[in-house]
């Protein structure tokens, strides 16, 4: 009688065969999960730092635009008004420095308060204490929520510059220290550095002192700011910008710090004139003939 092969007895692992075969466990061992996280870790460790400095680039280079902006908005009034630049007392506010109603500025850049704040700082006061001064509002002076209503401000005594000014610039390149008013000729002080044309805004330190002087000017003893790895931005007459060192030597104290003293004009009968650091700026125009 035949048997089926269905019928027949199966191995066992008793008779030399191997038993039925287990499904293998797909998911990861902790080992793997370990290596995994620790590559994830290292990575992020070698990128952040690229991505943080990508990011600060990108802050620097919106100042760097808000500052040129500024610039050509002052030269676009000129060409209006007989290529003479706006007062320093009316570029920000009108009708000076201490009025509420928005200044030149703003009639020809049509988002002038987007331009005024450093993506870095966005007009922010805080840790600031305020001193003896002007307070114009606990807050922004044209309703925006801000506690500054500008992180750049005017060089103080550039109002009334002419755009067809020859006076020169050159901007003292040592540590802050007590000076004399005027140098007889380039050649006696070396340590003077030649810039190409008039500086017109410049982004002012938030704690020296452009949140205890909410005037919109760079007068008296106002600091560049150092947010930007110890450098601020620049803007010029002839629109260019650079980015202006706030300081030299280390280490950093106070008296390196790049202030309205640092600045010199080429004075009518010549040498060089100090920028004044006490009072009110020089007259309107004093800039396209400076005297003592």
């Amino acid at each position: 009688m035949r048997t089926s092969a269905s019928s027949l007895p199966l191995p066992t692992a008793s008779d030399g065969c191997p038993g039925p075969r287990r499904r293998r466990n797909d998911g990861f061992t902790l080992i793997e999960l370990l290596v995994v996280i620790a590559i994830i870790a290292i990575l992020v460790g070698i990128l952040l730092p690229s991505l943080g400095a990508a990011r600060e680039r990108g802050r620097v280079m919106v100042c760097q635009s808000n500052v040129r902006q500024l610039a050509t908005a002052a030269v676009l009034y000129a060409q209006d008004f007989k290529e003479t630049v706006w007062s320093v007392n009316e570029w920000l506010r009108l009708p000076d420095h201490t009025g509420t109603a928005p200044g030149h500025m703003y009639e020809y850049l049509s988002k002038g308060e987007q331009v005024l704040g450093c993506p870095k700082n966005r007009r922010s006061a805080q840790g600031v204490q305020a001193a003896a001064g002007p307070t114009f509002s606990a807050g922004n002076t044209f309703g925006v929520r801000s506690e500054l209503d500008t992180d750049y401000t005017m060089v103080g005594n550039t109002g009334g510059v002419k755009l067809s000014t020859q006076t020169l610039v050159a901007f003292d390149t040592r540590p802050l220290r007590p000076t004399t008013a005027a140098y007889a000729t380039l050649s006696a002080a070396p340590h003077m550095r030649v810039v190409g044309s008039i500086p017109l805004f410049v982004e002012e330190s938030t704690r020296e002192r452009n949140a205890q002087f909410r005037d919109g000017r760079w007068l008296l003893n106002d600091r560049l700011t150092s947010r930007h790895d110890g450098q601020a931005s620049m803007s010029f007459l002839d629109t260019s910008v650079r980015l202006q060192r706030n300081g030299t030597g280390a280490p950093k104290t106070e008296w390196q710090e790049f202030y309205t003293g640092s600045v010199y004009w080429s004075a009518r009968r010549g040498g060089w004139v100090q920028d004044p650091v006490v009072g009110e700026p020089k007259p309107f125009g004093w800039i396209n003939s400076p005297v003592p």
